[in-house]
């Protein structure tokens, strides 16, 4: 892109029109992606370094960023102004001598990891960027190296570009120190022009019908799912509370026990645990529609596979979860209903919701619902970042941060033989930890009674 401004993504003013609204109440919500290591093992801090500099120019997106009028409703993205910045070094507070040695042997690195969490939940400057950090902490105890962070504003950002900078910064930092890398691929299409062209289809004729279509939807095809569980207190409408994660594992052969009717019903096991969440939902609310989202990378074009920024999206998908007496018909309204999504996800939610109740665009959901996030194995990270740094050992480090647009935001990974992982962020003055169980433990039951349905041409998983 040669431009020095393009109009923002809707994903873009949706979020600032939210960040706006709470900042006009006194709330920050840190909304940034994290990737965090533990690194033991010889890091030349110098050529790291480099390596972040030449990463910031590689994807000149973490240099971007809104302008003045961003709180006031301006919907101009900047492409250009910000400089690429050096490695942040925030060190931790400093302790008496009685203090230190009065602590135990893993006292320091906490120390750390309370710096690396404060640090990185600092405000980034949207007005004039840029919109990523690269974190370094000593952890100043024998043989524990340094936690390393890379931290990035949502706003131009997504999961998969999370991997997407790793693996950069993994083959620029080998080429500093010496070591063996991959060359860099080709980026296609960047984030800008992505942007650029999908806002000039939403304003074109095609565009436009597509969007009168689904504003005209009947109810139930609304972009707001509503499907409020029991336990819901609704208690503050500032969702800058504390939040809590609670993850549950589906063993290998429980989740295997899904093969024969996937297969049989040419869908996924994912499809299915998508199936059992909506009985589950409708189980826990008494309601007869439910709706969740689903998110949508919004990557099927090759041209975007090594291009950074906010490409992901979310669609609305809404089932009778009881309806009639054949559940194998339940499952296929279920599928169709999943296309749909997928077919409206041409225009992104945030239009949607523009379209559909203009008044609620760039407003906080008041009502709680459940956002299904589908992690396939095919998706997974090859082999992790073990070698991020070459020479030495990067274990991850869990540091999640800010909110999400949901009460309930919900991951389901596959494991390949380890089965399926659920983890289910929450608001711990919206839901208690029960409540939450409860959802899983509803799942679980729904899921065993697919697995054991009589399935076309075969028979039921294994007892």
């Amino acid at each position: 892109m040669t431009a020095d401004t393009v109009l923002a993504a809707w994903n873009h003013r949706h979020r600032l029109r939210q960040s706006a609204a709470e900042a006009r109440r006194g709330v920050f919500n840190p909304h940034h992606s994290v990737r965090a290591f533990r690194v033991t093992g010889p890091l030349d801090l110098a050529a790291l370094e480099r390596a972040w500099l030449g990463l910031q120019r590689r994807h000149p997106v973490l240099l971007s960023s809104f302008g003045p009028d961003h709180d006031r409703g301006g919907d101009r993205w900047r492409l250009t102004g910000a400089d690429p910045v050096g490695l942040a070094r925030p060190l931790s507070p400093a302790t008496s001598a009685a203090t230190t040695s009065a602590r135990t042997a893993s006292a320091p690195v906490s120390r750390a990891e309370d710096t690396l969490r404060r640090a990185a939940a600092e405000p980034f400057d949207i007005a004039n960027g840029p919109l990523a950090r690269l974190l370094v902490v000593p952890t100043a105890a024998p043989d524990t190296g340094h936690l390393v962070a890379l931290v990035v504003e949502h706003l131009v950002t997504d999961g998969w570009s999370g991997t997407v900078l790793l693996r950069d910064l993994r083959a620029l930092y080998a080429a500093e120190v010496g070591a063996p890398y991959d060359q860099l691929p080709r980026i296609e299409q960047d984030f800008a022009e992505f942007t650029a062209r999908q806002n000039t289809y939403l304003e074109s004729p095609a565009g436009r019908r597509l969007r009168q279509e689904l504003a005209e939807r009947p109810a139930g095809g609304s972009p707001l799912p509503d499907t409020p569980l029991k336990g819901f207190t609704g208690r503050t409408p500032v969702r800058h509370e504390r939040h809590r994660r609670l993850d549950r594992t589906l063993d290998a052969a429980g989740y295997d026990l899904l093969l024969p009717l996937a297969r049989s019903t040419r869908t996924t096991r994912l499809n299915l645990v998508l199936a059992a969440v909506h009985a589950a939902l409708a189980d826990l609310s008494g309601r007869r529609v439910v709706a969740t989202t689903m998110t949508v990378s919004n990557r099927a074009h090759p041209s975007l596979r090594h291009s950074v920024g906010w490409f992901a999206s979310k669609v609305v998908v809404a089932s009778e979860p009881h309806s009639g007496a054949d559940p194998l018909r339940r499952l296929d309204a279920l599928r169709s209903a999943v296309a749909a999504g997928l077919e409206a996800s041409r225009v992104p939610w945030p239009t949607q919701i523009h379209d559909h109740r203009t008044e609620l665009f760039g407003t906080q959901a008041t009502t709680p619902f459940l956002s299904f996030n589908a992690q396939p194995e095919r998706m997974q990270e090859t082999g992790g970042f073990a070698d991020l740094f070459a020479g030495a050992q990067a274990r991850p480090v869990p540091l999640p941060l800010g909110w999400q647009d949901a009460a309930l935001a919900t991951q389901w990974q596959e494991r390949g033989p380890g089965g399926l992982r659920m983890t289910v962020d929450y608001k711990t003055d919206w839901y208690a930890e029960t409540d939450v169980a409860a959802l899983w433990d509803a799942v679980t039951g729904h899921l065993e009674r697919l697995a054991h349905l009589p399935v076309p041409g075969g028979r039921a998983g294994r007892t």
